[in-house]
């Protein structure tokens, strides 16, 4: 019998027999968004659902198609991928979803002879939204389709679906994007109303034959047949069975299927690994025709402790038991009540790990950075600014446990207007670079940046006095050439930690006496403006070793 089984991190490996039954029965269906990565054009796949190139989703990268020999194997919407080369290290899809609305997610990775040509491929993918970061790592060669799925809430609106660089030798890859939106209620008792969020470890239709998706679960979640180790019969019923007392809405299809042990003394058990799961999903009912004097009740089992009691009617009404352990589960039984005369049933079950969320940028950091880029229209800053990769030009750090922003790099951008005021609210900068664009009027109050130690504004149109330097007194290094300040200088003599200053090309003026305050001064640059008085500040710097007055 063909299974799926699960790769490295929960990643899901699928044999091409399964995928022939996997992808034959889909139509479309509201709250589904599906993305064929690197598709042409806009097709209805083999099960009609719609898929969508993910033109509209992303800007960057290069689709290839992919062979895999027995290609019809695969869902059309799986023949292609979009692959993300150098100098491209995090590249970021974006999807729209509700907020505090429960999703699944699945993503497929399936490399074909994009394998052969490049080498097995090892790589990353993140998850971000407001209050989610999470990574995963994919492993993948051309003998593999691995699909990963997750469950989550979140508070935002925008989900982030980010194809990381971990090793240069190799570009990151996505084949298709699944997600699918689920009936408010469905797990949240679990996940709550954001920041969470499950990975499968393993969906399984206990007692079925063959593969169930949509359309007989109509939120698209894939079940696979599940046979036990144990002495056991499988059973079925083509009576509709009622899911209405779940929370979690497992389909009729895999209701219908089950499977009994044939023991009297040996308990049924489940035969997988549950070790570090965080939620466990068992589904009960009674699908075999029963007499008067019958009856089936028994206890589910954690590692020989009971958890709970299952009594079942006759009345094709599903139950749901859901396990959220507070250790680690070795082995999960269900034994026969002693006032029983059948023995357990099981039609269905799933489990979950939990994966451990990223620390997010400080919000309000973010916020400022989300205004600079819409103001600047930097379209290469997206999702979380510091996750994993930060963003271009931007650098990180952990300041009294809260990740902020240290440094930002708009240098060379071509800028123009007047710099953002609230960049003086990025109160752990320690570098500023807005050199060599065509930035003009005078600076914004920069009185908050006290951390602040390399300032490079030179190469722009600035104008005004250069007060706002005056309380950055831990600068070592400030770059004002080549600009239209004006004014005197007394400002600087505050920076008392200043090693580099750089003046020159400005309309400053007045005294230099101010400068006998900075003795750390090594390199001082002050050609090309309107100083005067005499040079007796200059015995007083010891350090310096740089000196250009000229044209005073």
């Amino acid at each position: 019998m063909d299974k799926i089984g699960h790769g490295k991190w929960g990643g899901w490996i699928v044999p091409l027999g399964v995928l022939l039954r996997l992808f034959t029965v889909i139509t479309a269906q509201p709250g589904f968004l599906s993305i064929s990565c690197g598709g042409k054009t806009d097709h209805t796949a083999e099960n009609n659902i719609t898929w969508v190139t993910d033109a509209g989703y992303i800007d960057v990268g290069q689709r290839a198609d992919i062979d895999i020999g027995n290609v019809s194997a695969l869902g059309s919407y799986l023949h292609s991928l979009r692959y993300f080369p150098k100098p491209l290290n995090k590249s970021c899809y974006q999807l729209p979803v509700t907020p505090n609305a429960p999703y699944l997610l699945r993503l497929w990775f399936v490399a074909g002879n994009f394998s052969l040509v490049k080498g097995n491929l090892e790589f990353s993918f993140s998850i971000e939204t407001v209050d989610i970061l999470a990574t995963r790592e994919v492993f993948s060669v051309i003998s593999e389709q691995i699909y990963y799925e997750f469950i989550f809430v979140t508070s935002g609106r925008v989900l982030y679906i980010c194809l990381v660089r971990t090793f240069s030798s190799y570009d990151p890859f996505i084949s298709a994007i699944e997600l699918r939106r689920l009936q408010d209620g469905m797990y949240q008792n679990n996940i709550g109303e954001g920041g969470r969020i499950l990975v499968l470890q393993s969906r399984y239709d206990v007692g079925g034959n063959s593969v169930v998706r949509y359309p007989q679960d109509k939120f698209d979640r894939i079940w696979t047949p599940f046979k036990s180790s144990g002495p056991s019969r499988n059973v079925s019923s083509k009576e509709p069975i009622s899911t209405t007392n779940t929370e979690n809405l497992p389909p009729t299809a895999v209701m219908q299927t089950a499977s009994v042990t044939l023991s009297e003394t040996q308990p049924f058990l489940l035969d997988s690994t549950f070790d570090s799961a965080i939620l466990l999903v068992l589904y009960f009912a009674e699908i075999e025709t029963l007499n008067m004097s019958e009856s089936r009740s028994f206890h589910v089992q954690l590692d020989g402790v009971q958890h709970s009691t299952i009594t079942l009617m006759r009345n094709y009404s599903a139950l749901e038991v859901t396990i959220s352990p507070d250790t680690e589960i070795g082995r999960v039984e269900l034994v026969e009540s002693t006032n029983s005369t059948l023995p357990p049933i099981i039609n269905a079950y799933e489990y979950y790990w939990e994966i451990n969320s990223g620390r997010p940028t400080l919000s309000d950091d973010i916020y400022i950075l989300n205004d600079i880029k819409g103001r600047f229209h930097i379209k290469d800053w997206i999702s979380d600014p510091c996750y994993l990769i930060p963003w271009n030009g931007i650098s990180c750090d952990d300041i009294t446990g809260d990740i902020r922003i240290s440094e930002i790099d708009l240098s060379g951008r071509k800028l123009t207007g007047l710099v953002p005021e609230n960049i003086g609210d990025l109160t752990a900068l320690v570098n500023l670079s807005l050199d060599n664009n065509a930035f003009t009027g005078p600076m914004p109050n920069f009185s908050n940046l006290i951390m602040l130690e390399r300032l490079y504004l030179q190469n722009n149109n600035f104008n005004g006095n250069i007060e706002f330097v005056s309380s950055l007194t831990n600068l070592k290094e400030l770059y004002l050439q080549n600009n239209n300040f004006n004014g005197n200088i007394e400002f600087v003599s505050s920076l008392t930690n200043l090693k580099e200053l750089y003046l020159q090309n400005n309309n400053l003026n007045g005294n230099l006496k101010w400068l006998s305050e900075v003795k750390n001064l090594t390199k001082l640059y002050l050609q090309n403006n309107n100083f005067n008085g005499n040079l007796e500040w200059l015995s007083q710097l010891k350090n310096l070793k740089e000196l250009n007055k000229q044209e005073n």
